[in-house]
């Protein structure tokens, strides 16, 4: 079969005689199922105690191939540790009566509706984020309180346990997801009214503007070199093309190809056009935050750390460690880095220093601040960045398609190279290469 896409899924014919099924060659394990009325769903095929199981993830297109495949490979690796996800899933529904599916009034029975049949908006977070963050965060404590019973006071309490951990930022969007999930039920007639009416975010993030020094690049730098794979290489990638940690951490390998890349120049009052192929990371629409496919110019030294990553597994994945499923413990990942890179400061300078706190989302924003010094063009660093709003928004954004694939390589190269002489000590003067590149379009 040959390798499916969004778009084939949607197109696949059903057999008005029979039900089909058939296997994802992305996913082991993963079947898409079409009904002779048309209707498509995604499942998974595995065996447990010797005998065959089946786990029902969804319907498509409510859960899109990314999701489904993200879903599948989740599940397949609570199978290897021994567990049942069929069983686990039968928990959150009840299946009774001659009409087949007839729900109960708990919330996790709610929300197993809500999974099924919510649409995907470009709004609101994946299906497979969602579903992550009512499994761990809101089922165990609530999840089998009657879903119109649910006071206020509990929702409050639940979203502070959530920012007492100390997780604020989550807190925020497990109260996103249950606002979406009571509003939704609402208009399904589940509740009559929502318990979150008149509720503010439980925590107002404030705007950062963190960067690494110089200095704490370069240290950053060594400690991954000692972190080596996986994370240590993850995060090196974050740090050479500015992209989102989990862009980052679900990267595979069918997303790396070569594009061709057009150049135009003048010379002696002609225009000249070279075309070269150039690699690029094309993050699909399913996985980029703001659910547009972005395209990534990939310089050598990022390109070399995804090529030398070992294999791991059937699903390509680069940053892995299970081969089902991307890396997971950031946190610890991130104690880790931490430490490393206060041993080498100390051992740069000969005494303890003290590093400010940084996030692994400051390394996004270390490249762009890095990209201004070397004078790339606000609009170009945002392209890079894969943002909105900013220099190109509203009609302007309507009407301006070019996604800047020249510019962005040469300011994702630019920023490489000093970042290669940052970390060697060499003088890093880039900017009038990247500014006479420009002079010469």
């Amino acid at each position: 079969m040959t390798r499916l896409t969004d778009l084939k899924v949607k197109a696949l014919p059903p057999d008005p005689s029979r039900r089909l099924e058939m296997p994802d060659p992305g996913q082991a394990g993963l079947y898409l199922i079409i009904q002779p009325t048309g209707r498509k769903s995604w499942a998974v095929r595995y065996r447990q105690n010797g005998r065959s199981r089946k786990l029902t993830l969804g319907r498509f297109p409510a859960i899109g191939l990314a999701d489904a495949r993200r879903m599948a490979a989740k599940a397949l690796d609570k199978i290897e540790r021994g567990e049942d996800p069929a069983t686990d899933m039968k928990a959150r529904r009840t299946v009774t009566g001659a009409a087949g599916h007839q729900r109960t009034d708990t919330l996790a029975a709610l929300v197993a509706e809500y999974l099924q049949r919510r649409p995907r908006e470009k709004a609101l977070r994946s299906i497979g984020e969602v579903k992550r963050i009512f499994d761990k965060y809101v089922l165990p404590v609530i999840g089998q309180r009657p879903a119109a019973k649910i006071t206020k006071r509990e929702i409050i309490e639940l979203l502070d346990g959530i920012a007492d951990r100390p997780a604020p930022i989550m807190a925020n969007r497990t109260f996103e997801a249950l606002r979406a999930l009571f509003n939704w039920s609402i208009g399904r007639d589940w509740m009559a009214a929502s318990p979150m009416a008149g509720m503010n975010k439980p925590f107002e993030p404030q705007s950062r503007d963190r960067v690494l020094s110089v200095d704490e690049i370069r240290w950053f730098w060594k400690a991954t070199g000692a972190m080596g794979y996986p994370f240590g290489d993850a995060l090196r990638v974050c740090l050479l093309t500015g992209q989102r940690v989990g862009e980052v951490s679900g990267l595979t390998r069918s997303e790396i190809g070569q594009e061709q890349i057009t150049q135009v120049t003048e010379a002696d009052g002609e225009r000249i056009e070279i075309t070269a192929p150039g690699n690029v990371w094309t993050i699909p629409a399913a996985r980029a935050k703001n659910g547009e496919e972005h395209k990534v110019p990939l310089a050598d030294p990022a390109l070399a750390i995804i090529k030398n990553a070992p294999a791991i597994g059937p699903n390509g994945l680069v940053f892995t460690t299970t081969g089902l499923s991307p890396i997971s413990g950031r946190s610890k990942a991130k104690v880790r880095l931490d430490r490393l890179m206060a041993a080498a400061a100390e051992e740069e300078r000969g005494e303890k220093v003290e590093i400010d706190r940084f996030t692994i989302h400051d390394l996004r924003r270390t490249c762009a601040s890095q990209m201004a010094e070397l004078r790339v063009a606000p609009h170009v660093i945002e392209a890079v960045l894969n943002h909105r709003t900013g220099v190109v928004r509203g009609i302007a954004r309507v009407y301006n398609r070019y996604d800047y694939g020249i510019e962005k390589r040469e300011a994702l190269d630019a920023w490489a190279h000093r970042l290669n002489d940052l970390v060697t000590g060499k003088p890093a003067e880039m900017a009038i290469e990247v500014e006479a590149k420009r002079d010469r379009c």
